[in-house]
């Protein structure tokens, strides 16, 4: 297993930001742990700098 990477995003105001993250990792095949405003918990084994840029 690996380790949850924590990231801090900026500009997350609503409800809205949220879903639209959440969508979009998963379609990265990234497994989101915890997404509230403004924090980001997921599970990657093979996360690539690129995917992080993203």
């Amino acid at each position: 297993m690996t380790q949850p990477k924590e990231f801090w995003v900026k500009n997350m105001v609503c409800s809205r930001c949220l879903k639209v993250i959440k969508q979009e990792l998963q379609e990265l095949g990234i497994t989101v742990l915890s997404l509230e405003l403004g924090k980001l918990l997921v599970e990657a084994p093979n996360l690539s700098k690129a995917q992080i840029n993203q």
